[in-house]
């Protein structure tokens, strides 16, 4: 009996969250921002060549990255 009565007040306590921890959520990591087109800075490395791949695409300055990249298809592709 003393061993049902263990169990049984076991049972009950894990159910009522005796022993459990605070649940707490965190924000998930914001994605980051977009390319930011300007022109080149001074300090800014020279522009690399026209890749291939860029059907004709300009290569443009992103600010906020800091890099060189094109613009294919809605898509800010980085060429440094």
């Amino acid at each position: 009996m003393a061993v049902t009565t263990a169990v049984a007040g076991a049972l009950c306590a894990g159910a009522a969250g005796v022993g459990t921890g605070v649940a707490a959520a965190t924000m998930a990591p914001m994605p980051p921002p977009g390319p930011t087109v300007t022109a080149p800075p001074s300090w800014a490395p020279p522009k690399p060549a026209d890749p291939m791949w860029a059907m004709g695409n300009a290569q443009v300055w992103d600010a906020g990255w800091n890099h060189w990249g094109v613009w294919v298809n809605g898509t800010f592709i980085p060429t440094f």
